[in-house]
């Protein structure tokens, strides 16, 4: 703040310089400072009594107060101030203030201190060549201090801060200051302000580098509109008049900084008429400015006042600004309605505005236009800034000159308690935006070779604020564009002038050192800085203040969700390119001040506003940067260059901001494979676990130890063990991007996070491993990363693991509303448990961890585990997992599976496991299990396993999972962890034998013994002709003949195989082992295909229509429905061939071995026959054991008539002719249910066609029917018999056949199956009676 040039009111503040006096920080200063400016900024002033006693003979409003307008700044224009010292009195400090942060003073020794500080105030304004000037040091926020009369004491926090005191000094300061100026005015001569090169002659000095025609050679910064002067010397009459007038005036501008606003304006008119009696434009010039001041002050005081007549214009002039005069034009009907004494005050001051600051206007310019004597072209610059300034104030409320316009002038007086009796205005002003453009513009063409690069700065950013206040937005960005692109050549000369006063050397490392210290170096830069800042905000890029991100001090996602805005801005509204050219503008510019700040900012603000992609996904992008790759490494040097430069200043935190807020895109906890796996389990877990060897395992049931099963809940770490995290960090540029040091960032229980530096390759995400150490049990959680990237600030990264895609936006208003949602940001939530065992894998009887097996073929190896720690495994658990099993499991989850496949694949899963544990048995043999084990600590133990060669195998997984425990498990209680490790053995299964094809075949039973026995009893008589009763297990016990298994067996081995095919016989006992019989051998050279015959007993199955099982314990259900979609017949079709098929493989095994062998164990296993074994109908019907079984017997008629009767098989029977028979037919039942049957029976020739078969009636004979009822019926297991009487006429061969049907047909009620119509079963003699007539 302090003197500001440009405010309309600048002739009535009060210049107050502060400085830090004593202990207090530059943030603290600042903060101070503004509180000053806030508080005590306006100070009502009461009028004296003289004043009021003047303002009443005038007839004047005198019973309001006035104020005294202050301004507060830390720095004051030393080297132009000596040069203004009576045209403007307040360019130079007129109070100084020192300030101290009492918090930090000693409650001991400090008057001392403050005597130091109020003597180092004084010295220092008199270094600054200042006259005599009040001061005093400030005490802000001083506890346990007493006040003394060598400070004021304020306290900032306090409702009532005790500002009484300061206001009272300030006060009387101001009227100290302006009497002594008064003093000056009446014993000095007044002068004009000269320029540099005049001022510098009349010393008798040469002329400086930096002088008026130096500076004329250079390159101009805005191209040039001035003219030729043409204006006639003053006469040194002219000139004593001028000075008389200038005394008036001088002293008329003090009286008006000190709140005589109503004096100051008395002698402010006698000044503008005597400077206008002795031709000077300047303090003419000034004389009205200062007038329009005093009036605007009335105004917003709410005083009544008097417009004096030599406000209003009278002539054009000679001004060469047409914006003034087209502005005066369009509002000189308004300035003729309102102009005269009756008229509304604010009307007639708005009325005349236009008029009076085009006089003004005129009046500066031809001050400006002397020979020698001209008045420097910065105060006519900032004159016409500062009036043009005030045309644009006016026209921001509508064209009125109203309270709010006022307030915006000068100040809010709500505090002040001023009245409003003025009535409000209602002249409208037409003030353009073009023509207030124009004026701006021209404010500055004709003083650009004059003015120095701080102070044409300076007043272009004045000019572009002005520009946006007028919403030019396009006008300001061209406008900004073209100072920014004259100014670069412009400060690289001045540096060059300024280097070689210096005696230093140009370039930026040689100015370094100079620059360092030197204050006025950094005003410059930073008075730059806000003019890049302005350029910036024009072309709508994101503002710097906005993109600056202090660790530990804003939430990080509030400044991410900022900058992804301002990100978005960017690439969504405008030209792309024009931004970037503009931000290269700014490069140049702060690179030829030189100012390493402003460097580093805009060049991180181009790196940050290229980016295409603001979140890659895992590798490589497409998305590049619009910028090349060479500028990119470009910009990334000068990082590094300024950075380095600030370093060898001293300034160690000149860094960059890091452009990418999305760095971390993931992170996840890594499982070593050596350290295991935690798992949390509940106490339930450990019950359905065994703990004998003898239990045998479901393999259906849920196994909560199973390592496809993913934990729930918080991620799980053990206290004091190093962890491993997989972290992905992005790089969106074409360039390598060096973190020197990233670690992780916990919240919760106490975590050591190692730190770790890695570059991250370009344009891509990629993965980099951090650790850490957890100090506590109890919760943690990873929350983001803290990285210092090289050149950059170090910051804390939040996990952003979703991507993000920019909204499409359509209008330039939705822009305006849209709301911007960050990407998915991630937490990741881990539980500290206290230690827990570590096991490991010393050794392994396998080489390399890697066998060959064949088809059928079991492989054992060992494991040794080892406890290396304190803390015993007293809980060791197994489980398995393969790669058969894992496609088994996956097709038995489609659901989609017919009960016969489904059964298939759940065998397979239960009986053939891939892989187990087996244990000794005292006898030398070995069996599976899956006991739990404990492996102590300090301490190894070996397990067993056997791996099973089965096709498609090609990895065998043993999961041990072990936990320490410390209690019996019926005590455990709550939730414990096991830690698990995964052996993987890797296996390759080739080929053994294969079984390509099989058949059943039915043989013809031939003659025993025990049938020639039984036909010889019979024939004796001596067979008991009582119904059979023995029952199921009977009829299953006895005889019931043999089929013929032909099997082709095929070598798919490389060396000659010996196989052996064995049966069991059936057993009706469910207790211990089939006992196997070798049934058949052979031996199969490679690729050869041999057929084996098998005898193989008939299999009866009491139901061959019940449902197909499940071995999954969660399928068997009651009053379940076939989910098939096969009609009854094939549904019952299947479930009679899967009956059958399981009954042929629980009674058959095909072992396989190698024949010869080169050295070392002759490879052997069993073939999985279930895979070749598929029965067709002709094969059950081979296969099948009939429900009703019926065979014949032929017995004489009468006893001596045995020796006519031989009996040469079963069924088969020779007799005599013309012999007198009794053909017995005995109907046996073997199912569960009361049959009533109806036998019928068909005696033919044998070995005759049909036609010729039925010719019987000389050639046979019999009594009785053919057709009959079995009237008692046949219990279940009973047997009868039916008798018919016969006769065999001729000789031949003859053959009865027999057929049982049920008389009533019954409804199927088969489990499973929803029954069909009611039929009728019919049973037929799997052979007939064969009788041979001979002679």
């Amino acid at each position: 703040m302090g003197y500001d040039p440009f405010s309309p009111l600048a002739p009535a503040l009060i210049n107050v310089l502060c400085l830090p006096a004593g202990r207090v920080t530059p943030r603290t200063f600042d903060s101070y400072l503004t509180w000053l400016q806030t508080s005590v900024g306006i100070v009502a002033q009461p009028l004296s009594k003289e004043q009021k006693s003047q303002s009443d003979h005038k007839g004047t409003e005198s019973s309001h107060d006035s104020a005294l307008l202050f301004r507060f700044s830390s720095h004051s224009n030393a080297s132009f101030v000596q040069r203004t010292a009576f045209f403007e009195p307040n360019r130079q400090p007129q109070i100084v203030v020192g300030i101290i942060d009492g918090s930090s003073l000693p409650s001991e020794g400090f008057e001392a201190e403050l005597r130091q500080a109020q003597s180092r105030v004084k010295q220092v304004f008199e270094q600054a060549g200042g006259i005599e000037t009040p001061s005093k040091v400030i005490v802000f926020d001083a506890t346990n201090i007493p006040s003394t009369t060598d400070a004021v004491f304020i306290r900032t926090e306090s409702a009532n801060s005790n500002t009484g005191g300061l206001i009272e000094w300030l006060s009387g300061a101001a009227a100290s200051t302006g009497n002594r100026v008064l003093d000056v005015l009446h014993s000095q001569e007044v002068e004009l302000p000269q320029s540099v090169s005049r001022s510098a002659r009349l010393n008798g000095a040469e002329p400086r580098p930096d002088s008026r025609a130096e500076d004329s050679r250079r390159q101009s910064i805005i191209p040039s509109f001035g003219r030729t002067n043409t204006e006639t010397p003053p006469a040194p009459e002219d000139q004593i008049y001028a000075s008389t007038s200038g005394k008036i005036v001088s002293a008329a501008l003090v009286k008006l900084q000190m709140g005589h606003w109503t004096e100051a304006l008395d002698r402010l008119v006698d000044g503008a008429r005597a400077a206008r009696d002795a031709n000077s434009p300047a303090w003419h010039a000034k004389a009205l400015e200062g007038m329009l001041v005093c009036l605007l002050l009335h105004a917003w005081a709410g005083r009544e006042f008097q417009i004096p007549q030599d406000c209003y214009p009278t002539t054009r002039g000679y001004s060469s600004s047409s914006a003034i005069h087209s502005i005066a034009d369009a509002n000189r009907v308004i300035a003729e309605k309102f102009t005269g004494t009756n008229t509304n005050r604010l009307s007639g001051l708005t009325a005349m505005l236009p008029g009076l600051i085009a006089t003004i206007m005129n009046l500066y310019e031809r001050s400006a236009m002397g020979f020698d004597n001209g008045l420097p072209q910065i105060l006519v610059c900032e004159a016409r800034v500062r009036l043009a300034a005030l045309l644009v104030t006016v026209r921001r409320h509508e064209g009125l000159l109203n309270a709010a316009a006022l307030d915006a002038l000068v100040g809010s007086r709500q505090e002040l308690n001023f009245p409003s009796s003025l009535e409000p205005s209602s002249a409208g002003l037409v003030l353009r935006s073009s023509n207030l453009s124009s004026l701006l513009v021209e404010s500055i063409t004709e003083a650009q070779a004059q003015l120095s690069i701080q102070a044409a700065s300076t007043i272009y950013f004045v000019i572009c604020q002005n520009l946006a206040e007028l919403q030019l937005e396009r006008k300001q960005g061209f406008y900004l564009k073209d100072i920014l692109q004259k100014l670069p050549p412009a400060l690289i000369e001045a540096r060059k002038v300024g280097a070689a006063e210096a005696a230093v050397h140009p370039s930026i490392n040689g100015l370094n050192a100079f620059i360092s210290g030197n204050k006025g170096h950094t005003r410059l830069a930073q008075g730059m800085r806000t003019l890049l800042q302005l350029a910036v905000q024009a072309y709508e890029l994101p503002d710097l203040s906005k993109l600056q991100h202090e660790p530990d001090t804003e939430d990080d996602h509030v400044v991410t969700k900022t900058r992804l805005s301002s990100w978005l801005s960017v690439f969504i509204s405008g030209d792309i390119a024009t931004k970037l050219e503009i931000l290269r503008l700014c490069v140049r510019v702060s690179d030829a001040l030189p100012d390493l700040i402003g460097s580093i900012q805009f060049m991180s603000l181009i790196l940050f506003v290229t980016r295409q992609q603001i979140t890659l996904f895992h590798g490589s992008s497409n998305a590049v940067p619009l910028i090349a790759a060479e500028e990119q490494t470009r910009l990334a040097n000068g990082i590094s260059n300024a950075v380095i430069a600030a370093q060898r200043q001293g300034n160690s935190k000149i860094l960059a901001n890091y452009w990418d807020d999305f760095l971390v895109r993931g992170i996840e906890l890594y499982e070593s494979p050596s350290a295991g796996k935690l798992m949390p389990h509940s106490s339930k877990d450990l019950s359905l676990t065994t703990t004998s060897g003898t239990s045998k395992k479901d393999p259906f049931i849920y196994n909560p130890f199973s390592g496809d099963r993913k934990a729930s809940g918080p991620i799980i770490l053990v206290k004091d063990e190093v962890a491993t995290f997989d972290v992905v960090l992005q790089n969106p540029l074409e360039i390598d991007i060096e973190v020197e040091s990233i670690s992780l960032i916990s919240d919760g229980c106490a975590f050591a996070a190692q730190t770790h530096s890695v570059v991250v390759g370009p344009l891509a995400a990629q993965a980099f491993t951090l650790q850490g150490v957890p100090k506590e049990s109890g919760t943690l959680k990873i929350i983001g990363c803290k990285a210092k990237i090289k050149n950059c600030y170090e910051r804390t990264f939040t996990i952003y693991s979703g991507t993000w895609k920019p909204p499409q936006i359509i209008k330039r208003k939705q822009l305006q509303s849209l709301v911007v949602d960050l990407p998915q940001s991630q937490i990741l939530e881990l539980k500290v448990v206290d230690p827990l065992p570590q096991l490991q894998v010393c050794s392994t009887s396998l080489v390399q961890r890697s066998v060959m097996l064949l088809d059928g073929e079991k492989c054992k190896f060992s494991l040794i585990l080892e406890n290396p720690g304190s803390i015993p495994a007293d809980l060791v658990l197994f489980s398995y997992q393969d790669s058969v099993s894992r496609q088994l499991q996956d097709a038995l989850a489609t659901k989609d599976l017919q009960p016969a496949d489904s059964y298939e694949v759940q065998y397979q899963l239960m009986h053939r496991q891939a892989i187990k544990r087996i244990t000794p048995e005292p006898n030398g043999t070995q069996k599976s299990t899956r006991s739990a084990a404990a492996v102590e600590a300090q301490t190894k133990k070996t397990f067993d396993f056997e791996i099973l060669g089965k096709p498609g195998l090609t990895e065998a997984v043993v999961l041990i999972d072990y936990a320490h425990l410390g209690k019996p498990r019926n005590e455990i209680e709550g939730t414990f962890y096991t830690r698990q490790i995964r052996f993987v053995v890797n296996v390759t299964v080739n080929g053994s034998v294969d079984i390509p094809r099989c058949g059943v075949l039915s043989i013809p039973e031939t003659t025993t013994a025990s049938s020639r026995n039984e036909a010889e009893a019979q024939t004796n008589g001596k067979a008991s002709t009582a119904i059979t009763t023995n029952g199921e297990n009977a009829a299953k016990g006895q005889d019931q003949g043999q089929c013929l298994l032909q099997l082709d067996l095929r070598s798919l081995w490389q060396t000659p195989l010996s196989v052996t095919i064995e049966t069991s016989s059936p057993s009706f006992s469910t207790d211990g082992p089939p006992t196997w019989t070798p049934a058949t051998s052979t031996t199969l050279l490679p690729t050869q295909t041999s057929r084996t015959l098998t005898l193989l007993p008939r299999i009866y199955i009491s139901d061959p229509h019940a449902p197909i099982p499940s071995l999954t314990p969660s399928n068997n259900r009651q009053f379940v429905v076939s989910a098939s979609k096969l009609s009854l017949e094939a549904e019952l079709a299947t479930r009679e061939a899967f009956w059958y098929r399981e009954e042929v493989c629980k009674r058959l095994r095909i072992r396989w071995k190698e024949k010869y062998t080169s050295g070392g164990r002759a490879r052997e296993g069993e073939i999985d026959i279930r895979k070749g074994i598929r029965l067709s109908p002709r094969m059950i019907d081979a296969l099948r054991v009939e429900h009703v079984q019926v065979s014949f017997d032929l017995l004489p008629a009468r006893e001596e008539d045995g020796d006519k009767f031989v009996r040469n098989g079963k069924g088969e029977f020779e007799v005599k002719r013309n012999v007198f028979a009794r053909l017995i037919v005995r109907v046996q039942n073997l199912t569960q249910d009361d049959l009533k049957l109806l036998l019928r029976l068909q005696p033919s020739l044998a070995d005759q066609s049909h036609s010729l078969a039925m010719d019987l009636s000389k050639k046979f004979v019999w009594s009785g029917v053919l057709q009959r009822v079995i009237k008692a019926g046949v219990k279940p297991g009973q047997t009868v018999e039916s008798e018919l009487g016969i006769v065999c006429l001729a000789m031949g061969a003859y053959q009865v056949n027999a057929t049982v049907e049920e008389i009533r047909g019954r409804k199927r009620e088969i489990e499973g199956v929803n029954g069909g119509d009611a039929e009728r079963r019919i049973w037929h003699a799997r052979r007939p009676a064969l009788i041979r007539a001979v002679e």
